[in-house]
């Protein structure tokens, strides 16, 4: 656990907030695309690695059993109907054109057709990329990163 550690600072803000900082500190964190191509043209900062399996963000549709929330209205059907929609080819195109006209590439990539795996069979999702927003040259501080979080040696960066 880095907490307390000179060299790690929590943010406790928002992706948005939390790239800003990091590009003042000149420190390293993991950003969701989205969150970096909509900030890049106001920050100095550059994407370090991208596309790593690891990185992947998936979100999930899924709807809600009513059988395991007795009492409580559900709209079973409508919420049936959103994810058919979610997952369906028009939505699919959808999500994988987001952006694309304004940040000249996509902010998200559908992903409903894929396989699931063993341990999510019934889940149908969009794929989001993570970027790790990072440094302005290789022999930047001595840094870790964690999501939402700035890590920076702030030893590094005394004037």
């Amino acid at each position: 656990d880095p907490r307390g550690q000179p060299w790690y600072l929590a943010s406790g803000q928002g992706m948005g907030a939390t790239l800003t900082l990091v590009d003042q500190k000149n420190a390293y964190t993991l950003a969701d695309r989205a969150t970096y191509l909509a900030q890049r043209r106001v920050l100095e900062s550059a994407v370090l690695l991208q596309g790593d399996p690891r990185l992947l963000n998936v979100y999930h549709v899924m709807p809600v059993n009513p059988a395991r929330f007795p009492g409580v209205h559900i709209n079973a059907a409508g919420g049936k109907a959103f994810a058919d929609f979610m997952v369906g080819p028009a939505a699919q195109r959808i999500i994988g054109g987001f952006g694309k006209e304004q940040y000249g590439q996509p902010l998200f990539f559908p992903d409903a057709d894929r396989e699931r795996s063993a341990s999510a069979p019934s889940v149908r999702s969009s794929r989001q990329e993570a970027a790790v927003n990072t440094e302005r040259s290789a022999s930047g501080p001595n840094v870790r990163s964690s999501r939402q979080e700035v890590v920076v040696n702030l030893g590094q960066l005394s004037p």
